[in-house]
Parts: structure tokens; sequence; C-alpha cells
């Protein structure tokens, strides 16, 4: 099955994901997600379309060997990552989000996949951001600690720098 995967366009792209030169290039992997987003949300459409026509019409299930039931969690996980990590734009991180929630709509092993991976990822940024607010922290107490006499201008001192400021001098 991963060999199917990989050998479907989508698979090819998705595995670029983690090829050195998009990796380095923030605008190689934004474009990358834009077009994997817009792969995604055909395919999403495509099931959809499979699966009212099954309701309507007795149609057989999906094979086993669809592209959107080869995608393995190895794939998903070099989504995650380029979000959860900063390696893309505002943009990108958008595509990156639609691309996971338009998976998550093709079947229900990608949908418990997206979501698994994105509360790791989720659990990863806060340990990350938790660990930078200690460090911040004992930063500002250390600076406190070697300063205390350290005081804030005066309401008066400002309002004169605020003239001083206003007037040109």
């Amino acid at each position: 099955i991963l060999l199917h995967f990989l050998s479907c366009p989508m698979g090819q792209l998705m595995v670029l994901l983690d090829h050195p030169v998009i990796k380095n290039n923030q605008n190689l992997i934004d474009r990358l997600l834009r077009l994997l987003s817009s792969i995604a949300h055909a395919l999403a459409e495509q099931t959809s379309d499979k699966k009212e026509d099954k309701k309507n019409k007795n149609v057989e299930p999906l094979p086993e060997d669809c592209p959107e039931n080869s995608i393995e969690k190895q794939h998903l996980q070099l989504v995650t990552s380029i979000l959860t990590t900063g390696a893309c734009s505002e943009e990108g991180l958008e595509d990156g989000t639609s691309l996971l929630l338009q998976l998550s709509k093709v079947n229900s092993r990608l949908r418990d996949m997206t979501l698994s991976l994105m509360l790791s990822g989720l659990q990863s940024v806060a340990t990350d951001l938790q660990q930078q607010i200690k460090q911040l922290l004992d930063e500002l107490k250390e600076e406190h600690r070697r300063n205390p006499q350290k005081k804030q201008p005066k309401e008066e001192g400002i309002k004169e720098m605020w003239k001083g400021g206003k007037t040109g001098e």
C-alpha cells in the first residue's frame, strides 16, 4: 500500500516536504503546502461524492488501494512538524491546516491520525512555550536582583520628555 501511495502524485509531493532543498526554503514549503491543500480538497470532494453515490445507488466501497487509503502517519507527520516548528509562513500555516482538515474528511482513519498528530504537535508547542516563559521569568528575576534600585521614570519626567520631543528640542 505504501508503494502505491508513493507512486501517486500526492504521495510524491508529500515526500518532497522532507527534502533538504524544500525544508530550507520557506517559499517552496508554502507553495508545496498550497498545492497539497488543493489536491486534498479535490480528494475530499471526490471521496464525499463516492460516499454519496454509495448511499444513493448501492455502489461498492472504495478499494483498499486508493491513494486516500494508503496515506500513512509518517506522511501526515511531515505536515504537522512543518506547522508546529514554524517552518512556513502564515499562508503556509493556513494551507497546511487546510490540507490536514481536508484529509481528515476523507475517512475516519485519517481523521484519527490527524487529530492525534495535531494534539501531539500542540503539546510540543506548549512545552516549548512553557520553557521560554520560564526562561524569561528567570531573566527578569535576575535583572531585578542585579538592579533593585532601578525605578521607572517619574510622570513629570515623561511629560517633559514628551514636550521636548514635540517642540523639536
